[in-house]
């Protein structure tokens, strides 16, 4: 199969997953909660609860790139705290073992959660995409099975999953200086737009999915 979803009773491959993360996107808000929370957490309590999707592509035995996405996305992280609640505390707590200096961050992350979940206007029907990466040796690799680079085809498959899920458009959140992120989700299509994240002004992407043209009756 070209792309797989995580199992995240599958260990090895949720820790191949947040290694890509850690190694490509170790600015991002989750990192700064920790390895015990992306390891634990994120890629493992969060996705057995369906809350967080990741869909993967697997290469000579490696993972090589990743998707996650939500179809909650004002509200993944809450819900999942609610649910287990000692289980992010205790994710948390080693992060600030680990690196003491980030306690203080962690608040102010969790302040903007809260805040951006409050602030939720939005139909049911939106999704959201957290992260995409691909290994920077497979930035060009078409998978098998198929005729576009893997960032599409992954893209591709988390449309899928939320079109089957009635979800009818996606939210993709990029900081302004990431060209190739914003390169990437200008060429899928997806409506520019700007919003205030944490303190600051990120490029917020809308991708709406197509619908399939309605059956045509014939007429008797």
């Amino acid at each position: 199969m070209s792309i797989e979803r995580l199992d995240p009773l599958k260990t090895a491959d949720a820790e191949q997953v947040a290694d890509l993360h850690f190694q490509y996107l170790n600015d991002s808000p989750i990192v700064r909660f920790g390895s015990s929370f992306l390891r634990r957490f994120f890629y493992r309590t969060l996705v057995r609860d369906g809350l967080v999707g990741v869909s993967f592509h697997r290469h000579e035995g490696r993972i090589i790139g990743f998707i996650s996405y939500t179809t909650e996305p004002f509200g993944f992280m809450g819900k999942g705290g609610r649910r287990h609640p000692f289980a992010l505390a205790w994710s948390l707590l080693s992060g600030i073992v680990q690196r003491p200096g980030t306690a203080k961050e962690i608040v102010q992350i969790m302040r903007v959660m809260r805040e951006r979940t409050e602030e939720d206007t939005e139909s049911r029907d939106t999704g959201e995409v957290i992260s995409l990466v691909v290994d920077s040796d497979y930035r060009g690799f078409v998978p098998a099975g198929g005729e576009t680079r893997l960032a599409v085809r992954l893209f591709e498959d988390a449309v899928e999953f939320f079109a089957a899920q009635k979800v009818g458009r996606v939210h993709l959140l990029v900081r302004p200086e990431n060209l190739a992120s914003n390169i990437f989700c200008s060429s899928m299509g997806a409506e520019f737009g700007k919003m205030e994240y944490g303190g600051e002004t990120v490029h917020r992407y809308t991708y709406t999915i197509p619908q399939a043209a309605p059956a045509i009756e014939a007429s008797s």
